[in-house]
């Protein structure tokens, strides 16, 4: 595994394990562990130990194709490439899962594609903005938004130079179905709300946070999820799906077999108990799952919670001269990670680092509650900074 899915385990996951081998790669590129397969294969080769002690682990987004390619080389069990690549390709991810549950249209195109077809398809769709991105990406990472269908058109006019999708952009409230899947049943889904918006948040950096919705939309979220992992095949994983509510069920944005990102996962451990990157780990090494209680989130814990994100505004390196969050957090606030004056900060690479993260909770409130709270929060958070110069440490 990288270095950082190995930071991702906890003391207990590292301790029952006889070694751990993490492979890091230079580069920013989504492919870079891809391009490096055969060496990789050759590394793992000379771990001394059993073949049915060996298990190739990927808990991040690009690192799952390598990890299954692995697996198949070295005769491991665990997801297939064609599983994965199913989970990977938006493309084909839209086409397993048509026949089993409500997706969102899309448009494949590369280097042949002629975009008046394109255009034509948008207009037959009745588009309005427009969404153009890569086929396997991950994290909003080259997410480009039109306004219109005359600036796609525009946009496009010397034709698409790689694998990339379109898609019409829809006006409904986009939620985060995470949870766990063993042996074809899911055994924990948590639903959310999105508060704001995962593309203004890489690309505008614009706060973020998620609310977790009722009891009924946990369970329309739970008959959805069970189809959408069967149409992509799915049995023992993690799973991060995004999809659209529109009031009496889901349709599918896009779905990944991995515990979903930014502050997922802490929300999840505060509020219900549940670790995901644990469980995630079990999966992939076919152990038993340790989790336990109540399916749905809404049943482990009453009313509504959920979790906010501050981006960081200075890509260039660093140093906070200022943050401020409110003087009275709430009776919300679960926990607060806020950047503190002096932090040094590199420069930033891909994706966007979170200058304050939050998790909240409202026993005796609901989705709207948590979502006002989220949006009040994240205007009170304040973040200052100052950029180094070359050569400088942020002390002077």
């Amino acid at each position: 595994m990288s270095t950082r899915s190995g930071q991702r385990l906890s003391t207990e996951e590292r301790a029952g394990l006889g070694s751990i081998l993490e492979l890091d790669l230079a580069g920013a590129s989504l492919d870079e562990y891809e391009a490096h397969l055969p060496e990789i294969l050759s590394w793992i080769r000379e771990i001394d130990c059993d073949q049915q002690d060996l298990q190739v682990v990927a808990l991040y987004e690009h690192t799952l194709r390598t990890a299954a390619r692995l697996r198949s080389g070295l005769g491991l069990a665990g997801m297939s490439p064609e599983q994965v690549e199913r989970c990977r390709d938006k493309v084909a991810m839209v086409r397993a899962v048509e026949s089993h549950a409500p997706v969102v249209s899309t448009f494949p195109v590369d280097e042949s594609t002629d975009a008046g077809a394109v255009v034509n398809w948008l207009h037959e769709c009745g588009a309005g903005r427009v969404i153009l991105k890569p086929r396997d990406g991950a994290a909003s990472l080259g997410v480009v938004e039109f306004a219109s269908v005359d600036a796609f058109r525009s946009g496009v006019a010397a034709g698409f130079t790689e694998e990339l999708e379109v898609q019409p952009f829809i006006e409904k409230p986009i939620c985060h179905l995470d949870g766990l899947i063993r042996d074809g049943v899911v055994t924990f889904l948590s639903v959310s709300r999105f508060v704001g918006d995962n593309l203004l948040y890489h690309r505008d950096r614009i706060p973020m946070g998620s609310a977790v919705m009722d009891r009924d939309a946990h369970r329309m979220g739970l008959d959805f999820a069970s189809r959408v992992l069967t149409g992509l095949g799915v049995e023992d994983s993690a799973f991060h799906i995004e999809a659209f509510f529109e009031g009496t069920g889901f349709r599918m944005l896009e779905a990944a077999v991995r515990v979903g990102g930014i502050n997922i996962q802490p929300h999840l451990r505060r509020v219900f108990e549940v670790d995901l990157t644990a469980e995630a780990f079990l999966a992939q090494c076919q152990e038993p799952s340790r989790l336990d209680g109540p399916v749905l989130a809404c049943d482990r814990v009453p009313g509504s919670s959920g979790w906010l994100l501050v981006p960081r505004a200075e890509d260039e390196p660093c140093v906070v001269t200022d943050a401020q969050s409110p003087p009275d957090t709430g009776e919300f606030v679960l926990t607060a990670d806020v950047f503190e004056p002096g932090r040094v900060l590199a420069r930033q690479g891909v994706g966007v680092d979170a200058a304050a993260a939050f998790v909240l909770a409202a026993p005796g409130g609901d989705t709207e509650v948590v979502a006002a709270a989220v949006h009040r929060l994240a205007q009170q958070v304040k973040v200052s900074y100052r950029r180094l110069e070359e050569g400088s440490d942020g002390r002077d």
